[in-house]
């Protein structure tokens, strides 16, 4: 198991090839899972652009399309 706290509203559990994402800093109760191994698509927040993320261990990723930087807190995905 692993605990990644990155505020005092906010972490990520990793946990039996699952990571869970918990977020209460809006006030939302936010809970997320991601399966480590499954691929997953994200829209990049600058350009709308569609990018396959193969793996969630990273902390931020750059789109080949606009060339910038964005972290998982800051958008919104779909499993495949």
């Amino acid at each position: 198991m692993k605990i990644d706290i990155r505020s005092d509203s906010s972490l990520y559990i990793e946990l039996n090839g699952w990571t869970y994402y918990i977020d209460d800093s809006n006030n939302e109760q936010i809970m997320e899972k991601f399966n480590n191994n499954a691929p997953f698509d994200l829209q990049c927040p600058h350009c709308d652009e569609t990018v396959t993320v193969q793996h969630m261990n990273w902390t931020a990723i750059v789109c080949l399309h606009c060339k910038r930087e964005f972290s998982i807190e800051c958008i919104e995905y779909n499993t495949h």
